[in-house]
Order: C-alpha cells, then structure tokens, then sequence
C-alpha cells in the first residue's frame, strides 16, 4: 500500500511523543509499504536532537493555520495514498480532505488532549480563551471518531474509553508501545557501584523516578512520600528529568540527563517508580517509562492507574497502591522495604518476563501489520 504518514506540528520538546512516531513509521517500511513521511510545520524550530533519531526519508512542510488546507489537499490530489496515517489528535487540517480522495485515515492516538487540558487548567472555567480551546478540542474529538477509519490505541484503557464513546468495534485497534529490547542492556556493576559512590547512596534501598515532571505524573505527591520518610537513614530517593539539582534530605534531583545514561539510573534503583494521578488523561496513557522500567528487571511501584497497574498485578512484578497521594505512597514505599532480596528479585524476573511478552519491537510490528490489514 501507498501511506501518506502526517504529522501536525514540528518535532519539539516532547521527545517521548515523537518515540512512537519513528517506531510506527520505521515498521511500516519494514512491512513493505510505499510511505511519505511529512511534517506540517509551523513557527517552532524543530528539535535537531529528534531529527537525527529520523532514519528515513521525511519532508518538512511550512504551514499556516489557513494554507494547511490548501497544501495537504494539493498533495492527496498528487499522489494516490491508499491510507494517511496521522499521528496525533491534531487532525482537522486532513480529516474532511482525506476523505474526499478515497483514501483511508488511520489516526494514532497517543492520549486524550481535552482531558490534559483539563487537567492543567485545573478543570472547567467559564473565561472566553478558556471556553475557545475547550470546544475547539471537543470538535476535534468529534472529528476523530466520527470521521477516523480506524483508531490505533496505545492502551486497553484508551480502547474501552473510545468504544463507551459510540467508536464502533471495527475501528478500534490496539498497537503496544513496543521498545527495542535489545537497546537495553543492564551495566557492567563496577559502573553502577561508581555512581552509587559518587551520589553517596551506597547501602541505601534507592526508589528512582526518571522522566518528565508534567502535573499528570505525579512527581509532587511522589516527592511530598520521600519527604515523610526522610528520618529513615535505610531510604534515598532519585528524582531524574526535571529541573533541579541538588540534594534536599533523602532526595537526589537530577536534571535531564542523556537518553544513552538513563539506563546507568535505572540499574542502579531498587524499585522504579510510576506515581500517576488518577485521571481520564492518566488512565488512557501508556507512559514509555514503564517498558524501559520493566526490560532493567526492576520492581515497579505504582498507582492503580491505567494498564500498568493492572499488569504489575497480574504478572507479580511490584506493588500496586490504590492513588498517589502522598500516605498511599508511603504506605508502599514501606511495603517494598520488609521485601526479601529475594523477593525483590523474583519482582524484577518477573518484570523481564512481562516486557518481552507485551512491549517488544515484535509484538509493536504484528500488531500495527494486523490494524494495516484488517478492515
């Protein structure tokens, strides 16, 4: 087949997002598929870093928030796409268009943008601006399921959230956010002990958070839990991707560090950490945190959010709380530390076992090849 492969937007900030698009792009030319990869850019420099990670052919495209129309439409009239693939929710500039070709439209969704936005506005206000991006993400959201040939869901969650939306069943399809397990490979210990050395947490049960401190992952409740622990000298915490620095008590902030460095931090953790809120937003998402959690043979601690709780639970590879407020969090900090080191390990075999069954490159390509071809 011939895929126009869009995406509303230039590569910026959000290294995680654009992960999936290069994986879901690159599978599509390993099944053979004629693609076009396209960026619809506007004003924002794109991300160099996120550039270089793009190993095929792509095209970026100057738009406006009027010529997109114009310009999208110009190139379905050019080519005879069987399918646009869209990544991203952003899709009012090519729904209405792609139809008019014939052509099927395939929208990969990675969340839910209304409910993030709710979320960081702290939830429904009545202002004018507030109420403009409110209804236009409601159309948006109208747009995707009504005029979407077929969904692509990066959880469980997301599918059951879309079909109790009125998505029928045939246009709903789950893709794992698959890694590439052999990228993975747990450090040489002489490595890890010289970092344990070097941040003066030897002999210390050590419970890692790495990534981005957005309001919809829970750092906040996540730190506020190490805080009420902090008279327990057998307790450290790692906080890894957020802005400051330093040492606070029994908590370690480092900033962002290297894509090539953050597994050295999660060997050298105990028990990694998933603190999300409960929230529409959280409960669809799949953060790609937990796969790469789960290939470093680590306990995971997390909230009763999404697919990760219900697989740690299901597979015995961590503990499971019921929310992330700060008590809950305690309570299975606690819970992790009257673990035996066997039993500890036994969590983390269980969490390799886990993540080669469910969030390998394999299982990611058979089930976007299955979405490609079952109509």
């Amino acid at each position: 087949m011939k895929i126009l492969n869009v995406n509303v937007g230039p590569p910026v900030d959000d290294y995680s997002a654009w992960i999936r698009k290069i994986k879901m792009a690159n599978i599509i030319r390993s099944l053979g598929h004629e693609m076009d990869f396209v960026i619809y850019a506007g004003k924002d420099e794109p991300n160099k870093e996120i550039l270089a990670d793009i190993s095929f052919p792509y095209e970026i495209i100057k738009v406006n928030p009027l010529n997109i129309y114009f310009k999208h439409f110009n190139r379905l009239k050019k080519e005879d796409y069987d399918i646009v693939f869209c990544n991203g929710q952003l899709t009012h500039a090519v729904l209405f268009l792609t139809k008019l070709t014939g052509a099927k439209f395939i929208l990969d969704k990675h969340g839910d943008m209304l409910e993030e936005f709710l979320l960081l506005e702290g939830g429904f206000k009545f202002n004018p601006s507030f109420l403009g991006r409110y209804l236009f993400l409601k159309l948006i959201n109208f747009l995707n399921l009504t005029f979407s040939d077929k969904i692509l869901c990066v959880s469980h969650k997301m599918m059951e959230n879309l079909l109790k939306h009125g998505l029928k069943p045939n246009k709903a399809a789950y893709v794992t956010n698959g890694i590439d397990l052999s990228l993975f490979k747990i450090p040489d210990s002489i490595i890890v002990q010289k970092m344990k050395t070097e941040l003066r947490i030897n002999n210390k049960m050590i419970f890692t958070y790495v990534g981005a401190c957005e309001k919809w992952q829970g750092v906040d409740d996540f730190i506020k839990a190490a805080k009420n622990l902090k008279n327990d000298d057998h307790l450290i915490f790692l906080i890894v991707g957020g802005d400051k620095k330093g040492k606070e008590d029994n908590i370690i902030y480092l900033p962002k560090v290297p894509q090539n460095e953050v597994i050295n931090y999660y060997a050298l953790s105990d028990v990694l950490v998933l603190p999300r809120p409960s929230h529409p937003t959280t409960e669809v998402a799949a953060p790609t945190k937990f796969p790469e959690y789960l290939v470093m043979e680590k306990p995971i601690l997390t909230t009763n959010v999404g697919d990760a709780s219900h697989l740690v639970k299901k597979h015995r590879c961590g503990l499971v709380v019921k929310d992330s407020d700060p008590e809950s969090m305690v309570e299975g900090i606690l819970k992790f530390k009257q673990k035996t080191p066997h039993e500890l390990n036994t969590m983390g075999l269980n969490s390799k076992k886990l993540v080669e069954q469910e969030f390998s490159m394999e299982k990611m390509t058979s089930d976007l090849s299955k979405a490609l071809e079952n109509w």
